[in-house]
C-alpha cells in the first residue's frame, strides 16, 4: 500500500502545497499593501495619537488626511512628525507651541487645504514654506506674530478663499498692498477695533468682492 495514500509524509517528501509555499498574492493585494505607509511612518502616526493624543484621520490606505494637534504640547522638537504626509489635507496646530521651524516640515505636504496656526509663535519667515501648497483655501493666522511682510507670502496662495488675521500685526495698508489682487479671496477675519472705521471703509472700498469681518 502506498504510504502517500495514507497521508503519511516521508522525510524529504513534501506535499505539493508545501513545496509551492504560501499562496501567491494577487496584483490587487500587492498594490494595496504597497500603498500602505511603511513601518517608520506608522510609528510616527502612533506617536501622534498615543503620546500627543492627537486626532489623526486616515484614508483607506492608512495615510493621514487630517491631523488635529490643537492644544497639545507638540512643539518644534516634534516637527519631524509632520513631514512627508503626501495625502494630508487638514492640519490644526492652534495652541501647539510652535514657531516658524515647524512650518519647514510642511514644505513637501503639497495637498494641504486647511491650515490652522492660531495662537502660535509663527512669524513671517515660516509662511514661505506654505507657498508650495497651492491648494490651501483656508488659512488661520489669528493672534500670531505675522506682519505685512508675511502677507507677501500669503499672496502666493492663489486658491485662498478664507484668511483669519484676527489680532495679528498686519496693517490696512499691508492688506491692500498684498491681498488686493487675490481673485479667489472671499473672506478676511479681523478683530473688533483692529482697524479704525476709516481704515475699514477704505478696505471695503478697494478689496472688491472680498468681505471683511471684525
Amino acid at each position: 500500500m502506498s504510504l502517500g495514500l495514507l497521508g503519511v509524509s516521508l522525510p524529504g517528501c513534501n506535499s505539493s502545497s508545501e513545496a509551492n509555499g504560501p499562496p501567491k498574492k494577487s496584483r490587487a493585494e500587492e498594490m494595496a499593501e504597497n500603498a500602505r505607509p511603511p513601518l517608520d511612518e506608522r510609528n510616527r502616526i502612533d506617536e501622534l495619537e498615543i503620546e500627543l493624543e492627537a486626532d489623526v484621520r486616515t484614508n483607506t490606505q492608512g495615510w493621514p488626511t487630517d491631523i488635529n494637534l490643537s492644544g497639545t504640547e507638540f512643539g518644534d522638537d516634534r516637527s519631524y512628525l509632520l513631514s512627508g504626509w503626501k495625502d494630508l489635507e487638514v492640519l490644526n496646530l492652534a495652541d501647539a507651541h510652535i514657531t516658524d521651524k515647524s512650518l519647514e516640515a510642511l514644505a513637501d505636504n503639497t495637498k494641504l487645504k486647511q491650515v490652522i496656526l492660531a495662537r502660535t509663535q509663527i512669524g513671517n519667515d515660516g509662511l514661505a514654506y506654505l507657498t508650495k501648497n497651492s491648494g490651501i483655501y483656508w488659512l488661520d493666522l489669528s493672534r500670531t506674530n505675522v506682519t505685512d511682510a508675511g502677507l507677501e507670502h500669503v499672496s502666493k496662495l492663489n486658491n485662498l478663499i478664507r484668511l483669519d488675521l484676527t489680532g495679528t500685526k498686519v496693517t490696512a495698508r499691508g492688506i491692500l498692498a498684498h491681498l488686493r489682487s487675490m481673485g479667489k479671496l472671499q473672506k478676511i477675519l479681523l478683530a473688533p477695533g483692529q482697524f479704525s472705521d476709516a481704515q475699514m471703509h477704505e478696505l471695503n472700498q478697494y478689496m472688491g468682492d472680498t468681505n471683511l469681518f471684525d
